[in-house]
């Protein structure tokens, strides 16, 4: 896996609602042991996990240092999915369970389109 690709999976979470903001530091501290780097996620890194609002708005200013732009809530969708999806292949998930995920969370969702009929 890619080291931004746990970012970006983050940030789809975030989007969506479905990422604790409190867990955010120890991301941004798990980013830097991996080699990711910029001002804000140093920060966020020393941020109190009761300061929630303030650690959601380092986590996207980093986002945004490091060159990537804040998905919106169909893109976070779709990538979650594909990840999934490759989850299932690399066996890192069952594939009932991945399928369930891609189901709910991406078919339904995002308006039963046809290339996730088949989940």
């Amino acid at each position: 896996m890619d080291q931004d690709d746990e970012l970006i999976r983050i940030a789809s979470l975030l989007v969506l609602d479905r990422q604790p903001t409190e867990d955010l530091p120890d991301i941004a501290t798990d980013a830097l042991v991996r080699g990711i780097d910029s001002p804000s996620l140093r920060v966020l890194a020393g941020t109190s996990t009761s300061d929630v609002r303030d650690a959601r708005d380092l986590f996207w200013q980093a986002f945004d240092e490091l060159g990537f732009e804040q998905p919106t809530s169909t893109k976070a969708r779709w990538s979650l999915v594909m990840r999934w999806a490759a989850d299932i292949e690399a066996g890192r998930i069952e594939p009932v369970e991945g399928a369930r995920m891609i189901w709910w969370e991406g078919w339904e969702e995002l308006d039963r389109p046809d290339q996730l009929t088949a989940f």
